[in-house]
């Protein structure tokens, strides 16, 4: 009786010995194939956020109500050290739309579209904002883009400013 007890003792500890050495062979090979390709996306992310912060426009990424991403040209604008500095004080850029003379600027609300959706709806046209920051006012140009992902609309927008043109 002994002797069955110990064999069938010495069953179970071999098996969840075995079971152990299995579960770590595959967190391990886990841990490669998934560290490997959060690697490569976060390569593929810096590219992107160097690309985009090299350039002299300013760049958002945005839902049409709230900003999700902007690059160096936003901060340095604006005057703002973080994305959450100025979502704390402003939820969209369209706050800083300013109208003119005539309907040439483009506004928050557009035709009862909100501004992003206008910009797509009339991409063929040339779409001007004229922003003040610390008592400086400057004109842009607008391009937009839509980005769709699992049911999540994205707008990248680009703003090139104009100023010195069109004084």
């Amino acid at each position: 009786v002994t002797g069955g007890y110990q064999n069938s003792v010495e069953a179970v500890i071999g098996s969840v010995v075995l079971t152990a050495i299995l579960l770590l062979m595959f967190w391990g090979l886990f841990e490669y194939a998934f560290g490997s390709l959060i690697g490569k996306l976060n390569l593929q992310e810096r590219y992107i956020k160097t690309i985009l912060n090299s350039q002299k426009n300013i760049v958002v990424v945005t839902d049409g109500k709230r900003l999700i991403y902007a690059n160096l040209a936003f901060f340095d604008y604006f005057g703002y050290a973080t994305l959450d500095k100025f979502l704390s004080e402003h939820s969209c850029i369209c706050d800083f739309f300013e109208s003119g003379e005539s309907n040439e600027y483009l506004q928050a609300d557009m035709d009862g579209m909100l501004w992003t959706e206008y910009l797509l709806r009339y991409s063929t046209q040339e779409h001007k904002v004229k922003m003040s920051v610390a008592g400086k006012t400057s004109i842009f140009t607008v391009n937009s883009q839509k980005m769709a992902y699992e049911n999540q609309i994205r707008h990248v927008v680009v703003f090139t400013d104009i100023t010195r043109l069109n004084e």
